[in-house]
């Protein structure tokens, strides 16, 4: 689908958005669905490189918090950063070996409770992703999936 209008219409909560996005070739587009001035919603699309390592997990982390001009991703409880500068709606993401550890994300003074990194497998694809409900920072992993174009 490079290079083509895609139509994305969204619905939560009763409010609607529309919008008409670009994939990139050799990209994922991930879409991040927030509330928007006047109880509607808005359609943030995120362009995310593709590439990674069949042998490795591939990590990807997401700032989905408006406000967070640069989020971080650390090994808990005191570790070394995995992620450092990911800027708001932006994404950062690496190969990592499939290993157990525990995270913390962090942003500007406000660190995320901890959360397991396990489950990962080689070839797999995973997302971290850090977000702030009602002001409170939050953040947790899903594993990623992609489907196929069909018209």
């Amino acid at each position: 689908v490079a290079g083509r209008a895609l139509a994305v219409e969204a619905a939560a909560g009763g409010a609607t958005a529309r919008a008409t996005l670009r994939a990139e070739v050799g990209s994922f587009l991930t879409v991040v669905l927030r509330p928007a001035p006047a109880g509607g919603l808005a359609i943030t699309p995120v362009v995310d490189q593709a590439d990674f390592n069949q042998l490795r997990a591939r990590l990807s982390f997401y700032n989905a918090t408006p406000d967070c001009a640069a989020a971080g991703l650390a090994l808990a409880p005191e570790g070394p950063a995995v992620f450092t500068e990911v800027a708001a709606g932006g994404v950062k993401q690496r190969s990592v070996n499939p290993v157990q550890a525990r995270l913390r994300a962090s942003c500007t003074g406000l660190t995320a409770p901890e959360f397991a990194l396990e489950g990962l497998e080689a070839g797999g694809m995973y997302s971290i992703w850090l977000m702030t409900p009602g002001g409170t920072p939050l953040a947790f992993m899903s594993r990623d999936t992609t489907r196929p174009w069909r018209r």
